[in-house]
């Protein structure tokens, strides 16, 4: 699993870099280093960012949604093989 779509799904729900940097027990320069990669990668930008919220852009909505069934099918395997 690609680990910037699991940052980039934390910091959708969060809606904020610092709180989904504590979520993750990483650095808030990390999740914003993986974010930043996740943007150049697509080409779009996903996140609307000020000083007081962070809101997904349409393409963030899309890729948001795509990334967290991702994330739920790898849960799903792992867990058959782990059963």
């Amino acid at each position: 699993m690609d680990q910037s779509l699991i940052v980039f799904v934390m910091v959708a729900e969060k809606q904020n870099f610092t709180r989904a940097a504590e979520a993750l027990h990483m650095t808030q320069p990390a999740v914003s280093q993986y974010i930043q990669t996740l943007e150049r990668t697509i080409g779009a930008r996903l996140l609307e960012r000020s000083n007081k919220y962070v809101r997904l852009t349409k393409a963030g909505e899309i890729v948001c949604h795509h990334a967290q069934e991702m994330i739920r099918l790898a849960e799903g395997a792992m867990h058959g093989l782990t059963t």
